[in-house]
């Protein structure tokens, strides 16, 4: 955040030599930068120590005249390390023309009390539009909507109230929707605003604006990965866009649930949003209400195809699953390729680009996501035959990728194209991926914990390989052996 030249007698901080229009200004920077905030404190607390003492030398050296009268201190008696400049407000500085050193490292501890040096951006990022700090729409609502039963908020009135009321108790599920399907319902159109997550100001204290990196120590030879302001992909992409631009890190999940065991087959199909620049010890507490619903997806079963093609059946769903996905995220286009104004969780107005950065579901999400047939890797373009073997294959790139896919969606074409066969790519065109801008979908999938990991590595294949070698009731011996001294932990184990 750092400026190539400094004007004169402007509020600036003097840990970094930035330059800001008002006082109110080296206040927000002094918040948000690690490493100035480290060392305002620092200064601060010289500052509150030279007062002291130079409080305790004059307490020790007052004199009084024979008369009984104080004789005034003499100041040319205080030692040379209280003669510190003791005012606070010290920003209005004159600074030389010369461009500011580099900011040293940073140590801070992380919350296992664990040593964490911390590099903030080079550039000129996450910086606000003014200075003028603005209520939040929580913080407006929260003004100006009385706290009595007269608010029935987000609804009119408490007719409309007692009317929606009804409709959830005595109208079924086919019903409702007739209902919603009529004028009555207002709609709304999908806007990256609706989801007020960057502006709320319950996470004032807990959301990053620009990139940083953290080290395990001062050399910088140890990265740390842990939040997504620290990852790699956050500090390339902020040099792609203008300087001072804001990148909120959207995050979309989506799983289709199964709604109970007396609904049939109903299945519900919900969409999740959140955004990596809360902390995620926040982001992850179902709590804090930091994930909001973005839609739900409809799950059809397109009867029109019974006694059809199978192929032209399942094409169809995956095309309509990339329609309705992409209806949900259209706002994501133009706000990503231009940006948008929001007032932010601190009050202070950004320049924001949404950018989608993470897309988490299970595997069978993840190949419809990318495009690819089961059995294949959604990040990189491996054979199927090769999946256990150790060679590296090239990443799947999104733009190959798509001319593949359209190529192959060509009206009176025969044959797919020969990539698009071996690479094992589905016929789906367009994907709902295709113009959000700044996205690599393939590098936005998580890897898929619970399938990938604890099911397909640990159980498939160690849990196997475990019970291959020793027998069973061996396995069970070993397993509860470290329970023998607590006989009511040991309880029988089922596969």
């Amino acid at each position: 955040m750092r400026q190539g030249q400094h004007n004169t007698y402007l509020p600036s901080c003097q840990h970094c030599y930035t330059h800001f229009e008002t006082e109110n200004g080296v206040s927000h920077h002094l918040a948000q930068k690690h490493s100035c905030r480290e060392k305002e404190a620092q200064r601060l607390a010289a500052v509150s120590q030279n007062l002291f003492d130079a409080h305790a030398h004059i307490e020790q050296t007052r004199r009084v005249s024979p008369d009984g009268e104080e004789i005034p201190y003499d100041y040319d008696m205080m030692p040379l390390d209280a003669e510190m400049d003791t005012d606070i407000n010290y920003h209005l500085l004159a600074m030389p023309d010369i461009p500011p050193p580099p900011p040293p490292e940073y140590a801070t501890q992380d919350e296992d009390e664990n040593d964490r040096y911390v590099e903030d951006y080079d550039g000129v990022a996450g910086m606000p539009m003014s200075d003028v700090v603005q209520p939040t729409r929580f913080e407006f609502l929260a003004r100006n909507i009385p706290l009595d039963n007269s608010s029935f908020g987000p609804f009119v009135d408490e007719k409309e109230w007692d009317l929606a009321k009804w409709i959830m108790k005595s109208l079924g599920k086919g019903t409702t929707d007739e209902l919603l399907k009529t004028d009555f319902d207002r709609e709304r159109e999908p806007s990256f605003h609706n989801a007020q997550l960057i502006g709320n100001p319950t996470f004032r204290n807990d959301i990053a604006y620009f990139p940083e990196r953290a080290y395990t120590n001062a050399q910088g030879t140890c990265q740390i990965y842990d939040e997504l302001w620290t990852a790699d992909w956050w500090w390339d992409k902020q040099s792609m866009l203008p300087e001072g631009a804001t990148i909120v890190l959207v995050i979309i999940a989506s799983d289709e649930t199964q709604l109970s065991t007396f609904s049939g087959d109903k299945t519900a199909w919900p969409v999740y949003l959140t955004i990596g620049n809360i902390a995620k010890n926040i982001r992850l507490k179902p709590s804090t209400h930091a994930t909001v619903i973005l839609g739900y997806l409809p799950k059809v079963k397109f009867q029109c195809f019974e006694g059809g093609s199978d192929d032209e059946a399942r094409s169809c769903i995956w095309n309509f699953f990339h329609h309705c996905m992409r209806v949900l995220l259209v706002p994501l286009i133009e706000a990503g390729e231009n940006a948008i104004k929001m007032l932010c969780a601190d009050g202070f107005s950004w320049i924001v680009f949404p950018i989608l950065a993470a897309y988490v579901a299970d595997y069978p999400e993840q190949c419809l996501v990318t495009c690819c047939k089961s059995f294949r890797c959604p990040k990189c373009v491996v054979p199927q035959a090769e999946l256990a073997s150790k060679k590296k294959y090239p990443l799947w790139e999104p733009d190959k990728t798509l001319e593949l896919l359209r190529r192959n969606a060509e009206p009176f074409r025969i044959n797919a194209p020969a990539a698009f066969i071996t690479q094992g790519l589905r016929p789906m065109y367009p994907p709902f991926w295709a113009d959000l801008p700044h996205c690599n979908i393939f590098a936005a999938i998580t890897p898929d914990l619970l399938h990938q990991l604890h099911k397909g590595v640990f159980k498939d294949h160690l849990v196997s390989w475990c019970l291959t070698t020793a027998s069973g009731g061996e396995l069970d011996t070993r397993f509860n052996h470290p329970f023998h001294h607590f006989p009511s932990l040991s309880t029988p184990m089922y596969q």
